[in-house]
């Protein structure tokens, strides 16, 4: 699948045609690349070895760079969620800011976009931005991924926050997720890891979507603290909602990023 996948360092010239040119004609579907915007959390350039970093290796992302386009002079608000409405909606946050994690519902999306142009959509990973954090009006509404734009969805943070008594909890291990406006539960995914999950729905999203053209966004859950173990380092420690506490050692931390 990779040769009609545009390269991620690709995507961000090919969305602005995409907005410049959605109200036009629509081409002939044959014509459209399949599109992939991967959205790190809270992870700026100096983490990845194309840009000169020693701490961490990234070799995949360094094969990306290599094969597409490294750009020297981006900009972005240095933190998570306000990133992702501006990319969303392609406006910087002084233009689209009302509230902290909040999306105006009333606002066109990338998503809206893509789906004008003919393209089936999917959104997978953090969303955060039904105004929870402020209690605003409907802030329960389990929907609003979807009317923002995507044919389907599998999120994060869309009508919960990390309460667990509230039926909330962190996106690592054992995490409540919305597929759809359908709620998982804690005990629904116990002892699975929410990336996993994640990016299990995307590629399930690509495979039975290969005869169309597809957009998906995947605002990751990580690499955006708490810095906890995966898949590859919890061994034989339980997998519950407890394992998304982080050490408190900078190095343990550490040994636990992943990048």
């Amino acid at each position: 699948m990779r040769d009609t996948i545009l390269p991620v360092f690709l995507v961000v010239a090919t969305l602005c045609t995409v907005w410049g040119t959605a109200d036009a004609d629509i081409a002939d579907p044959a014509s459209k690349p399949n599109i992939v915007l991967i959205m790190a959390d809270d992870v700026s350039w100096e983490a990845f070895s194309c840009y000169g970093a020693e701490d961490y290796k990234t070799p995949h992302i360094d094969a990306l760079a290599a094969r597409g386009v490294r750009f020297a002079h981006c900009y972005s608000t240095p933190i998570c969620t306000p990133s992702r409405v501006q990319i969303m909606t392609g406006q910087y946050s002084f233009r689209n800011y009302t509230h902290f994690g909040y999306l105006n519902p009333n606002e066109k999306t990338i998503g809206h976009l893509m789906q004008s142009a003919g393209y089936q959509t999917a959104i997978a990973g953090k969303w955060q931005l039904n105004g929870l954090y402020n209690n605003l009006p409907d802030s329960d509404d389990s929907m609003r991924p979807l009317k923002a734009g995507f044919h389907e969805s599998y999120l994060w943070q869309v009508t919960t926050g990390k309460q667990l008594k509230n039926g909330g909890g962190e996106r690592f291990w054992s995490p409540p997720l919305e597929r759809n406006g359908v709620m998982e539960t804690v005990e629904d995914n116990a002892g699975k890891y929410g990336p996993d999950l994640l990016c299990d729905f995307l590629c399930d999203f690509m495979e039975r979507n290969r005869s169309k053209p597809f957009f998906v966004y995947y605002p990751m859950v990580l690499v955006h603290n708490p810095f906890v173990k995966t898949p590859d380092t919890i061994g034989n420690e339980p997998r519950t909602q407890a394992a998304n506490t982080a050490p408190k050692n900078k190095k343990l931390q550490k040994d636990n990023f992943v990048a």
